[in-house]
């Protein structure tokens, strides 16, 4: 019976939603007059809720460009630690309300991971951290995601602090997180 149950509720979250929690999404207030010109550019991973599509990855980069249409272009990549081969995935992300509100919907066409998922900023100082959180209700159960980033690919204490910070004041759990592995990377 246990492993029925455990079944349904990985098929409601969906394949990419690791964090099941019986609970809505929390409503988590975003950056305030958020700066895309100054958030574009590259970020590393730093620490992550565990989900499927990076399992078996390090070296992971996200890249934010904008597209002609006012879109921003999302360029992600790893490096797949069993074939040392690097994986990339190309979206789109739009914002839900204005520009400044820090919320995005990230759409992933390729291969359909990921479709139309919020990105919310949760905070960032543009030029050395970001915490970025993402949840979606499924019936009964939120799929939560977690990305704390750095601008640095391996990031300083006091950087990770200004990180767990931002953790602190949301009162989202840190226990559930996994460090990324950004060592030995070109």
């Amino acid at each position: 019976m246990l492993k029925i149950f455990v079944i349904l509720i990985v098929g409601i979250c969906g394949t990419q939603g690791q964090v099941p929690v019986f609970d809505d999404c929390p409503d988590f207030d975003v950056v305030e007059n958020f700066d895309l010109n100054r958030y574009l550019g590259k970020w590393y991973e730093q620490y992550r809720y565990v989900n499927v599509f990076e399992l078996m990855g390090k070296c992971n980069v996200a890249e934010y460009s904008l597209n002609a249409n006012g879109s921003v272009n999302v360029h992600n990549e790893q490096v797949n630690t069993l074939t040392g081969k690097i994986k990339t995935i190309d979206g789109n992300a739009v914002p839900v309300g204005e520009i400044t509100e820090a919320k995005f919907i990230v759409n992933f066409p390729q291969g359909g991971v990921f479709s139309n998922a919020p990105y919310w900023v949760l905070d960032t100082d543009y030029e050395t951290y970001s915490v970025i959180w993402s949840c979606e209700k499924h019936l009964f159960v939120s799929s939560r995601f977690l990305w704390l980033l750095s601008r640095e690919q391996n990031a300083s204490d006091k950087t990770v602090k200004k990180m767990y910070a931002v953790l602190d004041k949301f009162n989202i759990d840190r226990s559930l997180m996994v460090s990324a592995d950004q060592e030995n990377c070109s």
